[in-house]
């Protein structure tokens, strides 16, 4: 029966350790690291605090954060303390907007700025601007040194492109990727960046704008530049198109190995395994991979034998899921046990990248960009979209997994259009 989808809670903030969100089981706790920056210690402390008030389980968020899931009401205040004693908290600040930053910051020559110092920089400024303080939760900046790892299919409001010495602003546009307003040299690149964010606070209510995308769809990159005070007619450097997918980064590459663990969630043993693999410190990516800088190929064996993965040619780097029933209260599906049995037929439509996402409801939380395939779910069923998001029409309604399967075998054999 096609029953229209019920449609689904909207939660509308970032959970935080101090501001945690209900989910299915228990509430989340997402933990902010400056540049995805861990320490051996801190991830030991992590998975500790994981096991003791929370269910052992820690996702890797497309932000670069690690969220600590079932944490209880009861444990929920001694976690907090905790985690101020840790010292965890104090890159924690709520009420600013995130900040995203190049993997590699500092350990890559070929960077063309100091990313690691405009991250710093960027996030103390927005914690000090109270005249910020309106930017929606879940409003996000980017800084990509223009280093190894692009970042070009990594989500964000305002980017911040390093680019021969010099740094390009630019404007989430709505096609999937940013239009260019202004370049500046790296000292004053943070006050760009700000300038765009207040004329967003400035401009928002003449087009209900939840996001950098709505204001720029509705008025225009070129007003959105007038009111950050930019001449929005000076030419721009042409970038150049730069993309990491996860394959990019797992295995052994030169100056760290990549380890990512299947559909972005890790279990507290796993995140001590790894610590004790660490000579430095852990990076955490928007990748849901984390980077070991200055371990050796030795170290992917024992990640193997406990269950992350290792190899760039593993299936399950092919979808990005949800949590999913029952951890999340408005999944319809148990999406990672259709992760687990789709992967092979992900990776077989491409070689790298996301081919599918699964979402266990049309909210996408997981991606909020199309991918060649695409399964919501709906009163226990899967709705199958073709190169669109999780709230996309469906190709197909009300599937169980073998008709998903043959659909996408059909489609994969050429008997369907993608």
């Amino acid at each position: 029966m096609n029953m229209a989808p019920r449609p689904p809670a909207i939660k509308g903030w970032c959970p935080t350790a101090l501001r945690p969100m209900e989910t299915g089981d228990g509430c989340l706790v997402r933990l902010h690291f400056t540049g995805g920056e861990v320490t051996a210690e801190q991830c030991r402390a992590i998975g500790h605090l994981a096991r003791t008030f929370g269910n052992g389980l820690i996702d890797l968020s497309q932000r670069g954060n690690l969220q600590l899931r079932g944490v209880s009401a009861e444990t929920l205040p001694a976690l907090t303390a905790h985690l101020y004693d840790f010292g965890l908290l104090d890159a924690d600040m709520p009420g600013a907007a995130a900040v995203i930053g190049s993997p590699l910051a500092r350990l890559d020559a070929t960077a063309s700025v100091d990313g690691k110092a405009l991250v710093h920089g960027l996030e103390a400024r927005l914690a000090a601007a109270s005249d910020l303080n309106a930017l929606p939760d879940k409003f996000c900046f980017l800084v990509d040194e223009g280093g190894r790892l692009g970042l070009d299919n990594v989500a964000a409001d305002v980017r911040l492109i390093g680019f021969n010495g010099r740094v390009v602003l630019a404007v989430a546009n709505g096609a999937g990727a940013s239009t260019p307003v202004t370049s500046t040299d790296p000292s004053s690149a943070i006050d760009a960046a700000l300038a765009l964010a207040l004329a967003f606070v400035k401009l928002r209510g003449t087009a209900s704008a939840r996001r950098m995308v709505d204001l720029v769809q509705a008025i225009g990159t070129m007003e959105v530049a007038r009111a950050a005070g930019f001449a929005p007619d000076v030419p721009m450097p042409p970038l150049p198109h730069r993309i990491t997918e996860a394959q990019d980064i797992i295995g052994p590459r030169e100056g760290f190995i990549g380890i990512a663990a299947a559909f972005g969630r890790v279990h507290a043993d796993q995140l001590d395994l790894l610590a004790s693999l660490a000579p430095n410190d852990l990076r955490l990516t928007p990748w849901r991979a984390i980077l070991l800088p200055g371990s050796g190929p030795e170290g992917l064996e024992p990640c193997a034998r406990a269950g992350l993965i290792v190899s760039p040619d593993d299936a399950r780097l092919s979808i990005v899921a949800c949590p999913g029933q029952p951890a999340c209260t408005a999944a319809q599906i148990d999406t990672r046990r259709a992760a687990e049995a789709l992967a092979p037929l992900a990776r077989a439509f491409a070689p790298k990248g996301i081919t599918m996402h699964i979402s266990g409801c049309s909210k996408g939380c997981a991606s909020a960009r199309p991918t060649p395939i695409t399964l919501a779910g709906r009163d226990g069923a899967y709705d199958l979209i073709f190169n669109g998001r999780a709230d996309a029409e469906p190709a197909l309604r009300g599937l169980d997994l073998a008709q998903v399967r043959a659909a996408l075998g059909a489609a994969q054999a050429g008997k369907a259009s993608l």
